[in-house]
C-alpha cells in the first residue's frame, strides 16, 4: 500500500485498516493473552473470532511483511491484531494464533 509515492510500514497500513473499517481497536499479545492498547481486558484464543485477515508485503522493506487480522470479541469489541514477519519475530502472536485454531479445531482451550 502506497501513501502518494512514498513507501509506508505494517503499523501505518494496519492503522489506516482501522480507519476505513468498523475495527477500531488495536489489539496486542501480553504473554499467552490478546488486550487493546489500555490493557484492562485481556482475551484467550476461544474469546475471539478472526473474521477477516489479509497479507502485506514490504516492497522497499522487507522487514514489513506481515498479517493484519481483523478480530471480533466475545463482549463485541472489534479491531485489528498485527502480526509482523521478520529474522526477529516474536512468537507470542504465532502462539495465540495457534492456540485460536486449536480451539476452533477441537471447540476446546488448553489452558
Amino acid at each position: 500500500m502506497k501513501s502518494g509515492t512514498q513507501e509506508i510500514n505494517i503499523q501505518e497500513q494496519a492503522t489506516l485498516a482501522q480507519e476505513h473499517t468498523d475495527y477500531p481497536v488495536s489489539f496486542f499479545i501480553e504473554g499467552n493473552m490478546m488486550t487493546d492498547e489500555i490493557g484492562v481486558i485481556y482475551y484467550k484464543p476461544h474469546q475471539i473470532e478472526i473474521k477477516s485477515y489479509f497479507r502485506l508485503n514490504g516492497n522497499a522493506l522487507p522487514q514489513d511483511n506481515g498479517m493484519v487480522y481483523l478480530i471480533e470479541t466475545i463482549d463485541g469489541r472489534k479491531g485489528t491484531l498485527v502480526y509482523k514477519f521478520d529474522a526477529f519475530t516474536d512468537s507470542k502472536v504465532f502462539n495465540f494464533l495457534k492456540g485460536y485454531v486449536y480451539s476452533k479445531n477441537k471447540n476446546i482451550y488448553p489452558d
